[in-house]
């Protein structure tokens, strides 16, 4: 990655991928999941993932708001 990343909590609503001031909020929702990997790629073509982050919770997964620092 070009730029380094912080993680920072993020917020259980609204799912899915969205943009919010300063980064990205990632939320997914799983009735069974003990564990959930969000992995980022640098380009569409890499085999490998530049940076994965894992969380672990209740059902609603808020794992993390990037920004670039």
């Amino acid at each position: 990655m070009d730029a380094a990343l912080t993680v920072a909590p993020g917020r259980p609503y609204p799912l899915g991928a969205h943009r919010v001031e300063g980064g990205t909020n990632f939320s997914v929702w799983s009735h069974t999941a003990a564990q959930i990997d969000l992995l980022l790629f640098d380009d569409a073509d890499d085999s490998r993932p530049s940076r994965r982050i894992s969380a672990t919770s209740s059902e609603n997964w808020g794992p993390a708001s990037e920004r670039p620092s």
